[in-house]
């Protein structure tokens, strides 16, 4: 099996994971009517960001809507915020945080049973994993196992 196309297997992986955390935020909970939120607004200025492919400063902007979602007491904002920050952290190539940030996202989700965020971070989590594993068979040079772990059977259902 040819190098370039066991790459060509760890790239369509790697592009999987922006597609699967790319839809919007679930909004928080709010009396009516809705009002934006400084952690809103944090939290909007960072994904547009992150859809201009500023990462770095996406990334300080996620950061700064987790701290404030903690300081706030907004599980759900800091669960969707660190989300986002796995996302970045791929991104940038920082594959060890950006797998922190999805267990960050899935401990907590779990503790404040947001089932939805739960599946998310699930799956975030289930995908890094599935990577980690290809690229270690693909540093190995056993390209057949590496292959094999992006086959439809093995790979996450979304």
């Amino acid at each position: 099996m040819k190098r370039p196309r066991a790459l060509a297997f760890l790239l369509f992986i790697a592009s999987i994971l922006p597609a699967v955390l790319s839809a919007r935020p679930l909004p928080l909970a709010q009396a009516a009517p809705p009002q934006s939120s400084p952690y809103d607004d944090l939290f909007a200025q960072g994904e547009k960001l992150r859809l201009e492919g500023e990462f770095d400063k996406a990334l300080a902007l996620f950061e700064d809507a987790a701290a404030l979602a903690v300081k706030s007491g907004l599980p759900r904002g800091e669960t969707q915020a660190r989300l986002k920050l796995g996302l970045l952290y791929w991104n940038l190539g920082r594959m060890a945080d950006s797998r922190s940030a999805y267990e960050q996202a899935f401990a907590l989700s779990k503790r404040s049973s947001l089932d939805d965020l739960v599946a998310a971070s699930s799956a975030s989590l289930s995908i890094a994993g599935l990577y980690a594993e290809a690229k270690a068979l693909l540093d190995r040079e056993e390209y057949s196992p590496s292959i094999e772990t992006f086959k439809p059977e093995t790979c996450v259902k979304l």
